[in-house]
């Protein structure tokens, strides 16, 4: 079973997320793993961040693989078991910017529905229509890479938990210490569409998708 949960910062989507994780694999005497997407090179409060989740998670019995690119590298240990994995917003960051990126030629599917348009899940990167044709291609090209990769990661687990940050109802600009709004930069644009269309078509192959909102699990799909 394929699990989407989304949430801001702070919401409480982490916790959900290991709850849910820690009843599956205790019901079905399931193996419990944790993969870590976010790079210990990030700079900026990423050693407090990573240092904050391994406390949340100590004593739970999750084994921690830390892969921050490149899922279909990623054999699991053991087959069968739960896999959390955190977040799709790390991942998609890493994919694009972590290395030299060039546009990607890929199959598209365009019977999917998508989440955000239909109001499904209420978060698009609505800042994000005003990028040209071919950076949006190129985005939504790059989403659709980091999907399959999760679909090689769900083929090994019996039960997959995507943990997603939700960012896109904040204002699409910074406020500037004069007040004045500076719109975000193009790779911050490019960042968001990616993330909105991998969270949309991995919300399609989902059994079930939650928002969460201050602290409450809302569902989504069910």
């Amino acid at each position: 079973m394929n699990f989407l949960i989304t949430g801001g910062e702070a919401s409480g989507k982490s916790a959900y997320a290991e709850k849910i994780a820690l009843e599956l694999a205790q019901t079905e005497q399931l193996p419990l793993f944790y993969v870590a997407t976010l790079d210990k090179e990030s700079g900026g409060d990423t050693a407090e961040r990573i240092e904050k989740h391994k406390n949340m998670r100590a004593g739970k019995g999750f084994e921690t693989i830390e892969q921050t690119k490149n899922l279909k590298k990623l054999t699991l240990p053991q087959k069968n078991g739960v896999v959390l994995l955190e977040d799709l917003g790390n991942l998609c960051a890493n994919e694009l910017f972590s290395t030299p990126t060039s546009p990607i030629a890929i199959e598209r599917d365009d019977t999917n529905t998508n989440y955000a348009s239909s109001g499904k899940i209420k978060s698009t990167a609505s800042g994000a229509a005003n990028l040209s044709a071919s950076v949006t291609v190129f985005a939504d090209g790059v989403a659709q890479k980091i999907v399959h990769s999760l679909d090689f990661l769900a083929a090994q687990a019996r039960h997959f938990i995507v943990v997603s940050p939700d960012i896109f109802l904040e204002p699409q600009t910074f406020i500037a210490p004069d007040g004045s709004e500076i719109p975000f930069s193009t790779d911050l644009l490019i960042f968001m569409q990616t993330l909105a269309s991998a969270c949309n078509s991995w919300a399609e192959k989902c059994e079930n998708v939650v928002q969460i909102v201050a602290g409450i699990p809302v569902p989504v799909k069910e």
